[in-house]
């Protein structure tokens, strides 16, 4: 019988078993046949005590048959085991059990250990690498007190960004600490920093549908860098790279893309609806209020066309560089009333997402006054 003092249960064949916490049991029916002639035994455990130097210590261990005399106990007891770490020892990580340090983002720490907790215990140590201090990292100090009734304390280091292209640093800390011997000795734990891959995103400048022809858009977005977890919100709501757009009308969109280093970028795009400009043959202006303007279709879909008008004889009688399908028939110099008549007509969309015909668009119009 093994009384576990963490447990508060006696190892047995009955309570520890494939059965009975299982998770402290090996079964060695197949794992181990020409290594333990035993049935199964328990899982690794490690014995720990306060020691002073320059005492002798002794381990004594009593085994007896609980209830069956057939049952055989045994203790394995591994060679070179017994050792003592010094009076202090320093482990490494990484804060919120990230698995890369980042400039800028989140921290590292060391841990420093103890078994005796009597009194205050100062830690001293020294701090190497190819990271720098100040401008790596904040400068720290070269010791630690673990106050006493405390086993361990916990020293942060918080990566500076300093937006310099590097290769991966290193803090080394050495703690330097008094062995019974009276020598001293060193342990040592490290840590690593890697530069922040900076968030990017890249969106298109603009894009023209119809959505009178029910045309869509696909916006696909660029990105990339920044470190997870990654978040990706459209102004529309959805959440993945590229999403599919079909508005009424003009409309921005934009995404915001945040990483788990609290880090944002964002960029819009406009979605043009444009649609095909259609040809006007007729109009009246005579103030009647109806047909009274040149306003070929969807022409308002256009933000800056620019308008040219000849009469019969490749005369200019009207020019616009920034129409707004105001045109009621009047001569662009002299403000006179032009005759009836047909004028031949060329349109510039001023637009790069033009996507339907010619950039040019030209045809005949037919003056009429009926005044």
């Amino acid at each position: 019988m093994f009384l576990i003092q963490l447990l508060r249960f006696p190892f047995t064949i009955s309570s520890v078993n494939n059965l009975l916490n299982s998770q402290y049991y090996i079964d060695n029916q197949f794992t181990f046949p020409q290594t333990i002639s035993c049935n199964g035994f328990t899982t690794l455990f490690t014995a720990t005590t306060v020691v002073q130097c320059g005492e002798i210590y002794h381990i004594r261990l009593a085994l007896a048959d609980g209830s069956d005399a057939n049952l055989d106990s045994w203790v394995f007891l591994e060679a070179g085991s017994f050792s003592s770490n010094g009076s202090v020892s320093v482990s490494s990580g990484i804060a919120n059990s990230d698995t890369l340090l980042y400039e800028g983002c989140n921290a590292a720490y060391f841990t420093f250990d103890r078994s005796d907790a009597s009194n205050d215990f100062i830690v001293y140590f020294d701090v190497d690498g190819t990271a720098t201090p100040s401008l790596d990292y904040p400068e720290i100090s070269d010791s630690l007190v673990i106050p006493a009734g405390q086993f361990s304390d916990t020293l942060f280091i918080y990566p500076n960004l300093d937006t310099i292209s590097e290769s991966t640093e290193t803090v080394i800390l050495n703690v330097i600490y008094e062995r019974c011997s009276g020598s001293l000795d060193t342990v040592t734990a490290n840590i690593y920093i890697s530069d922040y891959p900076p968030l990017y995103l890249t969106l298109p400048d603009s894009l023209n549908i119809c959505h009178q022809l029910f045309e869509s858009a696909t916006i696909q977005s660029e990105w990339g860098g920044g470190i997870e977890p990654k978040s990706l919100t459209w102004s529309n709501g959805e959440n993945q790279g590229s999403i599919i757009v079909s508005p009424d009308s003009t409309q921005f969109f934009s995404l915001n893309i945040s990483d788990g280093c609290n880090q944002e970028i964002s960029d819009s795009t406009l979605v043009w609806n444009q649609c095909p400009i259609g040809n006007v043959n007729i109009f009246t202006p005579n103030s009647d209020g109806i047909n009274d303007f040149f306003a070929p279709i969807n022409l308002d879909d256009y933000p800056n066309p620019s308008v040219l008008i000849y009469n019969r004889w490749g005369k200019l009688v009207y020019v616009n560089e920034d129409y707004q399908n105001d045109w009621t028939g009047l001569h662009y110099e002299s403000g006179d009333k032009l005759k009836e008549g047909i004028y031949y007509y060329i349109i510039d969309p001023e637009s790069e997402k033009y996507n339907y015909n010619s950039t040019l668009i030209s045809g005949y119009v037919h003056l009429i006054r009926n005044e």
